[in-house]
């Protein structure tokens, strides 16, 4: 295909302004591409038309491109869900890390089933692993979630705030009056997420204790309101949640947790899904030295980096990222964290 023009001609303002009559979702969707192609793709148009092909499909025109982004095209969820979707992990996993892995896709499949059956459910596994990224993204698309991440100081105040302000509600007056507000406000439909929660797990068996509060607060809105509530925790939830001097005390929130999925061990399909996240073709080699990596004593988490830096090397020297990569931004990280050069 042979693209006439020399930039794309529209900005994430224009499609904006443009896209008033989609729905709110699929105007999102346009904006983050629209923005990503001005910022990062220099405004290339045939960059854009590489981000929208997908493997199963044969590159859109550009007329076709065209219309959608600027508010033409009568129906577009279509070119959106097999387009703009796909793109969007692209996007996502460039700029924050973020990579659709097997354990990604499992966390979605359960938060999809959780939230119809409104119950109280817990993710539970190492730092690194996409427990984060997956449930926000998974929230970023959902207009009734609620995001939590639980607060390190402030007590049940901050913990109040944080979720009357992702629901609008004003963050003024007693603790008393924002739970009441919120109560009010709050129903079935949502989804709460609460990442980092062993940061409000009460220190004693005390009940008057700020994250005794918060917690018994969680549990009054899964039980009067049927509000869906997720924990995002590593294996130190469960520990604390076990300990001989608390273990009476929660019980009855243990009892609450009606499902838990804990993140399984690394496998070398979910390595291979987050190196072809940066290069598509990646070859055995590579696979391994990214495999080794996983195996280490520091986990899976370091190897996002380690991959963004080896493609952001490879570009630099314009070659095909491959395992010396990998390995040559592992030794500088080390030097750098070490001091060593």
């Amino acid at each position: 295909m042979v693209i006439r023009r020399e930039f794309v001609p529209w900005s994430d303002a224009d499609v904006e302004e443009a896209t008033r009559d989609y729905s709110e979702d699929v105007r999102q969707a346009l904006m983050e591409v629209a923005r990503y192609t001005e910022e990062r793709l220099h405004s290339n148009p045939q960059a854009l038309i590489d981000l929208l092909t997908t493997d199963a499909n044969r590159p859109p025109d550009w007329t076709t491109i065209t219309r959608v982004f600027m508010g033409r095209y009568d129906n577009p969820e279509p070119f959106v869900r097999e387009r703009v979707l796909p793109a969007l992990k692209v996007i996502r996993s460039d700029t924050t890390g973020y990579v659709d892995t097997p354990v990604s896709r499992k966390i979605r499949e359960l938060l999809d089933i959780w939230c119809q059956m409104n119950t109280m459910a817990e993710i539970v596994g190492p730092a690194g692993r996409s427990k984060t990224f997956t449930c926000y993204d998974w929230h970023l698309s959902n207009p009734y979630s609620i995001y939590l991440d639980c607060p390190a100081v402030g007590g049940t105040g901050a913990f109040l705030r944080e979720i009357a302000g992702q629901m609008g509600i004003a963050k003024s007056g007693t603790l008393d009056t924002l739970a009441a507000n919120i109560e009010a406000k709050i129903d079935k439909r949502n989804v709460i997420f609460v990442d980092e929660v062993v940061r409000i797990l009460p220190a004693t068996a005390n009940p008057h204790s700020a994250g005794a509060k918060a917690l018994n607060f969680l549990q009054r809105l899964h039980d009067r309101q049927n509000v869906t509530v997720i924990f995002i925790a590593t294996d130190v939830f469960d520990e604390t949640m076990s300990d001989h001097r608390l273990e009476k005390y929660m019980a009855q929130l243990n009892r609450r947790i009606q499902y838990r999925y804990p993140i399984p061990a690394v496998t070398k399909q979910e390595v291979a899904a987050i190196v072809k996240a940066y290069r598509r073709d990646a070859d055995a080699d590579l696979c391994r030295a990214a495999y080794n990596v996983a195996q280490g004593p520091m986990g899976i988490g370091p190897l996002f980096s380690y991959m963004t830096n080896a493609k952001l090397l490879a570009e630099h020297r314009s070659e095909a990222l491959a395992a010396d990569h990998l390995r040559e931004a592992m030794t500088y990280a080390r030097k750098v964290t070490t001091g060593k050069r």
